[in-house]
């Protein structure tokens, strides 16, 4: 099995595992957006303590993390994908990539020319990253009424 096959099946898996990303990205604006109304209209009519005020704050700002994680992610599947269909050999379009996202100013030089497999692990190591700040949000969801009760 010659390299470039090899690497294409990489490629392939790859995606396969960062297509995952939308469902807890959406989980994660589900429970943002339900945090915003919250906190807006607890606010009107003014029945937040500062208790549920840091929490509903803390749930929003991890939710707006994830959601720039989404589209990090969102962005790297839509170049891994482009790699994986079009025509030469994979370093060629690799270095394609980097150029130009050099020239939008979305990639500093000391990261050109970097291996297929350090840039795998860099969007798999975002992935990771988003599902963390989704469990975040989740335990803070579940933890904060027990922790008042017991503050409480």
């Amino acid at each position: 099995m010659s390299t470039e096959y090899k690497n294409l099946n990489v490629i392939f898996s790859c995606i396969g595992l960062i297509e995952q990303y939308t469902k807890p990205h959406l989980f994660s604006v589900g429970v943002t957006l339900i945090m915003v109304v919250l906190l807006i209209s607890t606010a009107i009519i003014n029945m937040l303590s500062v208790f549920w005020l840091l929490v509903l704050v803390i749930i929003i700002v991890v939710g707006l993390m994830e959601i720039v994680y989404a589209v990090r992610i969102s962005f790297d599947l839509a170049l891994l994908r482009r790699l994986a269909v079009n025509t030469g050999s994979i370093d060629s379009r690799l270095t394609t990539i980097d150029d130009s996202l050099r020239i939008l100013h979305l990639l500093p030089s000391y990261k050109m020319g970097r291996s297929l497999n350090i840039r795998l692990i860099g969007c798999v190591r975002l992935l990771k990253t988003q599902m963390v700040l989704c469990v975040v949000q989740v335990i803070a969801v579940i933890a904060a009424p027990a922790l008042h009760l017991m503050l409480g």
